[in-house]
């Protein structure tokens, strides 16, 4: 079950941002350009009748979103299975099971496994679940380097310190193991 909610967090992480990388491919002023010019290719060396050229546009379009967010699964799909972590940490959150509130006028606090018994928090009807995680990977050419990769966080836990946490957390582990 944990190992599916990781899972499900890395892709969605990754899809996140696939509307905005349309957006920014499809507002580029050379993709305008392209289809223009395909539309007058078609037009005038096939005799593809003008309708037809006209209506090719929205494909054209939509095609463009399906190859961008093919090409981000992918992508997402090669960083999950195909690197092998030193590390991996992740950010659990505690949430009741019934949330009556908008996310984000709820109130949290970021802390570790060891703190929750010293800050005597309540846990008891509560479920926990996966909203952050960071891997850590060795470089291959020296001892000393390590790659951060794999960082991903929910997106309404977003901004909120979550990834930095990580980050900090990853770091004092390697400079433990180090010493």
């Amino acid at each position: 079950m944990i190992h599916l909610q990781y899972l499900k967090l890395l892709s969605n992480s990754y899809t996140s941002n696939v509307f905005n990388s349309w957006l920014n491919a499809l507002f580029n002023e050379i993709t305008f350009q392209l289809i223009i010019l395909l539309s007058a290719f078609l037009f005038i060396c096939f005799g593809v009748p003008l309708m037809y050229c006209v209506v090719s546009i929205p494909l054209v379009i939509i095609s463009m979103y399906v190859i961008i967010y093919g090409t981000v699964l992918m992508k997402a799909a090669q960083v999950m299975y195909d690197k092998k972590p030193l590390m991996c940490l992740v950010a659990e959150a505690y949430e009741p099971f019934f949330l009556y509130e908008k996310s984000e006028s709820c109130w949290y606090k970021i802390i570790s496994d060891d703190e929750i018994d010293s800050e005597e928090i309540n846990i008891d009807g509560c479920q926990r679940k996966i909203i952050g995680t960071v891997a850590v990977m060795k470089h291959f050419q020296r001892d000393d380097w390590a790659w951060l990769f794999r960082l991903a966080v929910e997106k309404r836990y977003r901004r909120k310190g979550v990834g930095l946490k990580l980050i900090r957390s990853r770091s004092k582990l390697v400079s433990r193991k180090s010493v």
